[in-house]
């Protein structure tokens, strides 16, 4: 079958940009147009803590670019996501699983990812192309974010001032 793609990849945690130990695992299991993805890491989740964001990215040579995927959910001693979308737009992103690069997780001050290829992730390159999985409308970055006014000009004088002659101007 050609259109069935099934595969683990694991997470691993990440401090100061270098990757460290292995701290959970996701897997994929896309058949046709429909992607089931399970995310398993081995973290405690403390109540009133703010909840670890999930994010799905592509790469390109500047930047990760992260699509949110959710957040994850505390599930007998382990934090845990689980979700299907589309395979050829990955929760409505406009990517694909093909041209999809792996998982990006952070919360609590910790970072967390996994490459389907098992490679390391460039963590410090990662961007969130859109504010929230919930929100229905895209925000640009906050430095992206600036507010267009318009301008008017006055008319210009043609005339020269009486103070300067023209042979000043030579």
């Amino acid at each position: 079958m050609s259109d069935y793609k099934r595969f683990v990849s694991y997470i691993y945690g990440y401090e100061q940009g270098e990757k460290r130990e292995s701290v959970g695992f996701v897997k994929v299991n896309a058949r046709g147009d429909e992607c089931k993805i399970w995310v398993h890491l081995k973290r405690f989740y403390v109540h009133g803590q703010k909840p670890y964001q999930i994010y799905v990215f592509t790469q390109d040579r500047e930047r990760l670019e992260g699509w949110p995927l959710g957040e994850l959910e505390s599930r007998n001693g382990a934090l845990e996501w689980n979700g299907v979308t589309k395979t050829d737009s990955l929760m409505g992103s406009g990517f694909s699983l093909e041209e999809s690069r792996g998982l990006y997780i952070e919360g609590a001050g910790h970072v967390f990812a996994a490459e389907w290829d098992d490679y390391p992730v460039d963590v410090e390159r990662f961007r969130n192309v859109k504010g929230s999985a919930r929100q229905e409308t895209v925000e640009p970055p906050a430095e992206e974010n600036i507010q267009v006014q318009e301008v008017v000009k006055a008319p210009v004088q043609e005339s020269v001032p009486e103070s300067t002659s023209t042979e000043a101007l030579m």
